[in-house]
């Protein structure tokens, strides 16, 4: 990250975070959430297909705040699964990969952004997820049974079409066969650009509990009274990592001689984010965002012989829940839940959740295509690191003082002319992601296990600290290997906002078995006024009633929702 990004990041925080007891006037968003789902009722094992609204509660208009949004699925007395999405202009989505080994009962799935909780902890969205596990007996307390004379009390799914007089949703008939192509028609009628999900699925007939509308929650929070607050922490152009500094024996200081502190992501690309050590010993690193889960190193640095270490904040809140709604289990109902458990089962059999890859998303941009790439295969292999930077790495060169081995980069002009450097500040250097500032250990490192060097030679800021080039080691494992690192150093998994996901469906042709419960799944179709797409989707081996719902908000905060339903036959 160089000058430039680190101002877009650290100006507008300031600006809104001149000072902690800074009070937020009347006119500053007061953000809230939806979560629309691909369906309320799930087995355990099942994917959870997620959009994310985040908009302004005084207007409904999209919310450009927050850059994160945190998921949970909690029952009366933990958090079982956490996730973050990111969000762009109000909107984001994601995936969350229901556990097997969730017990059948009703959970709550609770959505918020820092930004939320800076105005009240009890400021966050929430929904009930319906989750059955016919593959164990095990169920939570929220769950009773009934026999085949009483009388449901859960709801099911409401098999008629919604119109509505904002979004228009049609189909090209109101019959389909299994495996045969459906055309699904939207059109916005409104005068307005709109974004919205859409979702179809099959409407089983199991009991669920039925969640407010995005209508119903929208309209609900326009007529809250909304006050001041002071701002805690805000994820403005991405999360920001927050953490505290420990000394050898884990007890906090307030104090660190040295020059702050340093985390990184190990991996294939330059993720390297420098933080300020405040007063109090708290740290806090801007990032745009971390994709996908990963190993984070941080490094302390001390100009004593003390240690420090830096230890992360609790990233998620972890809402009380009060009560849950009760699930009735129908006798009747069993022979639905046999079929949709063996569509889970074949889902994990065969790996489907394959068929939905995975987004490739570039986290750092400033350093695509801008380094000079040695892949070490095309040249002849040296044994020692030394003789390979002195036979062909004509920007790099290893220079001895006071006795022990420095790199330097041959930086280059505005004309890309390589010169000297008599500036003594050394380069950064990065093996698999993980920063090495004894280059000695870089000169006795084996070259057989390093696949490429990529050198960027010019002068790069991160912070308040700026480098003469980086170096960039990658190797072949990708995990760096036979690499010993600083004492002050620590390694732990990171969890960053999810990959974009596309929906997967079966090929055409396989031999894969189709039973797939969600038919179709986008989580954002943005329209402009009056303007109208048609969606392709398949129909599966599955049998039954399906129901096409639409939900989402207008570019001036309107709310809507629709349905329509389709029936698809042998």
């Amino acid at each position: 990250m160089n000058v430039l990004d680190m101002k877009r990041i650290l100006i507008p925080i300031l600006f809104i975070l001149q000072g902690s007891s800074l009070v937020a006037q009347t006119d500053i968003p007061h953000e809230r959430l939806y979560l629309s789902t691909d369906k309320e009722c799930y087995l355990a094992g099942e994917p959870l297909w997620v959009s994310a609204f985040c908009y302004d509660a005084t207007t409904g208009k999209p919310s450009a705040v927050s850059a994160v949004a945190y998921l949970e699925i909690q029952n009366l007395t933990s958090s079982l699964v956490q996730s973050k999405i990111a969000l762009k202009k109000g909107r984001g989505n994601g995936m969350v990969l229901l556990p097997a080994t969730l017990p059948t009962g009703i959970y709550r799935l609770t959505g918020y952004t820092r930004y939320m909780y800076s105005e009240n902890a009890l400021n966050y969205y929430s929904k009930y997820l319906t989750i059955y596990n016919p593959l164990s007996s095990i169920r939570s307390d929220n769950v009773t049974a009934i026999g085949k004379e009483q009388e449901e009390v859960t709801a099911s799914y409401d098999m008629q079409d919604e119109e509505s007089k904002l979004f228009q949703i049609s189909t090209n008939k109101k019959q389909f066969k299994t495996q045969q192509e459906v055309k699904l028609t939207l059109k916005n009628l409104l005068p307005d650009f709109v974004s919205a999900s859409v979702s179809v699925f099959h409407a089983d007939g199991l009991n669920y509990h039925k969640n407010p509308s995005i209508t119903t929650v929208v309209d609900s929070t326009l007529h809250e009274q909304t006050s001041d607050f002071k701002f805690h922490r805000v994820d403005y152009t991405g999360e920001v990592i927050h953490g505290h500094i420990v000394d050898e024996n884990n007890v906090p200081t307030p104090y660190v001689e040295g020059f702050g502190t340093y985390l990184s992501i190990a991996g294939s690309e330059i993720q390297y984010f420098t933080g300020e050590i405040r007063e109090n010993g708290k740290v806090r690193f801007f990032t745009s965002n971390l994709h996908g889960n990963g190993t984070l190193v941080s490094h302390v640095p001390s100009l004593t012989e003390k240690k420090y270490h830096l230890v992360l904040d609790s990233i998620y809140l972890h809402p009380t829940v009060e009560e849950l709604p009760t699930l009735s289990l129908d006798e009747k109902q069993a022979g639905i839940l046999t079929d949709r458990s063996l569509a889970v089962q074949v889902y994990q059999t065969f790996r489907m959740d394959t068929l939905s890859p995975v987004i490739p998303y570039e986290n750092n941009l400033l350093f695509e295509n801008s380094g000079i790439v040695y892949k070490l295969d095309e040249y002849t292999r040296f044994p020692t690191m030394a003789e390979v930077v002195v036979e062909f790495i004509q920007e790099v060169r290893f220079r001895t003082v006071k006795g022990e081995r420095k790199l330097q980069v041959r930086l280059r002009d505005a004309h890309g002319v390589a010169f000297e450097v008599e500036d003594p500040t050394p380069p950064l250097v990065l093996l698999d992601g993980i920063p090495v500032p004894n280059h000695n250990k870089i000169y006795n490192y084996p070259p057989s296990l390093v696949k490429e060097i990529t050198i960027y030679p010019d002068k790069y800021a991160f912070g308040p600290i700026y480098y003469n080039g980086i170096i960039f080691l990658k190797t072949y494992r990708g995990d760096f290997p036979e690499l010993e690192l600083e004492e002050s150093m620590r390694i732990q998994d990171f969890q960053g906002v999810q990959h974009p996901r596309t929906f997967g469906v079966v090929p055409e042709g396989s031999r894969l078995p189709d039973l797939r419960h969600t038919l179709y799944w986008n989580p954002r179709v943005d329209l402009h006024a009056n303007e109208s797409v048609t969606l392709l989707l398949k129909t599966a081996e599955t049998t039954g009633t399906f129901v096409v719902v639409a939900e989402g908000m207008s570019k001036e905060g309107v709310p809507f929702r629709t349905q329509q339903v389709f029936r698809v036959d042998p």
